[in-house]
């Protein structure tokens, strides 16, 4: 169901930074955002396991990318779809999951509440129609993580047919993308290992403060949760990132796996910045959270060089391909707020 999304050469980040800059633009997928990759490819694998004869309900827990991942996803296969969203979800986010004909049920004041709806919910239409459910967790799971890594491939593919990029391989020498929950980062590093490569790019993953449960796990160590949520860019809004995710960062920086990872914390005003810049200079508006990825390439001065040191090549521009992941979490007037600030 998920689309081959286009990988574009952006002149004005490029010209900015003085190294490659590519932009995959994973906001173009049906739903909005990348989260459809993985999301989709949970309903089709779950549905084709299933062992009803009725067709499947899809239920869903999330106040925005997952569920509408997963209304569109249900929509398209002729599923029915019911989305449990915390009641501080936006109006024009509802307006959209019953668009793509989505039953949706506001409840609790954070995710992990109607996620508790959500699970309560599939035990009870198992209890009625067993195999007749299939529970999509927002970030979680081998075959979510399997659909998001699908990218991967395209990225290595795509950027060898590009003029612009650099050196023999014309491989990613850094690859930047926002991690909250961990679903995105996980799939890009189960990815790029599966790749028959030389080398492995440095992999950036970008958290706004206040929404950094991420970095806070990776850096400490330790498995630990935020108290609360203080960022705007409540999509990246996990308390607690998932245990693959950080697994996988560690494995990755292996002898074996040879490859080098960064966690990097920004405020929200500087993913502001990048999203209202990104808006001016591709005529595309992302969310907060997807505007985090940007801020290296915005603020390049500042950030690439420390994460360029980890790169061997010194005699060249770096290629740096950044996850555009999308969101639908954004409107016009976003953008003039963070235009005024």
């Amino acid at each position: 169901l998920y689309i081959r999304t286009p990988l574009v050469y952006s002149a004005p980040l490029s010209q900015k930074s003085g190294h490659n800059i590519f932009l995959k633009l994973e906001a173009l997928q049906p739903s909005g955002s990348f989260k459809f990759r993985g999301i989709s490819r949970v309903i089709q694998t779950q549905a084709s396991r299933s062992s009803s004869t009725t067709p499947i309900h899809v239920i869903s827990s999330s106040g925005g990318n997952a569920g509408l991942a997963a209304a569109t996803a249900a929509r398209a296969l002729g599923l029915s779809c019911t989305v449990f969203v915390p009641v501080s979800t936006e109006d024009y986010i509802v307006e959209l999951l019953k668009a793509e004909g989505a039953e949706v049920v506001q409840g609790g004041a954070a995710w992990d509440i109607c996620d508790d709806g959500a699970r309560r919910k599939a035990a009870e239409v198992e209890t009625v129609t067993p195999g007749g459910s299939v529970y999509v967790h927002p970030f979680e799971g081998e075959d979510l993580i399997r659909g998001h890594s699908t990218m991967v491939p395209e990225i290595y593919e795509q950027l060898k047919g590009m003029e612009e990029a650099s050196g023999d391989a014309k491989a990613p020498d850094l690859l930047v993308c926002s991690v909250g929950g961990g679903g995105l980062l996980a799939g890009v590093l189960t990815g790029i290992v599966e790749q028959d490569t030389a080398s492995r790019p440095h992999v950036v993953a970008v958290e706004c403060f206040g929404a950094d449960s991420f970095a806070a796990a990776h850096n400490s160590g330790k498995h630990i949760a935020l108290l609360a949520i203080t960022s705007k860019a409540t999509s990246m809004g996990a308390l607690k990132a998932s245990a693959k995710s950080l697994a996988l960062a560690r494995s990755y920086t292996t002898a074996e796996a040879g490859g080098a990872f960064s966690t990097l914390t920004v405020p929200d005003s500087a993913a502001a910045f990048a999203g209202w810049q990104f808006a001016r200079d591709h005529r595309f508006i992302v969310e907060l959270a997807c505007a985090a990825s940007l801020t290296p390439a915005y603020f390049s001065e500042q950030v690439l060089p420390a994460l360029l040191a980890k790169q061997p090549n010194t005699q060249r521009k770096s290629n740096i391909v950044i996850v555009v992941c999308g969101g639908s979490k954004v409107n016009a007037a976003d953008i003039e707020q963070w235009r005024r600030e």
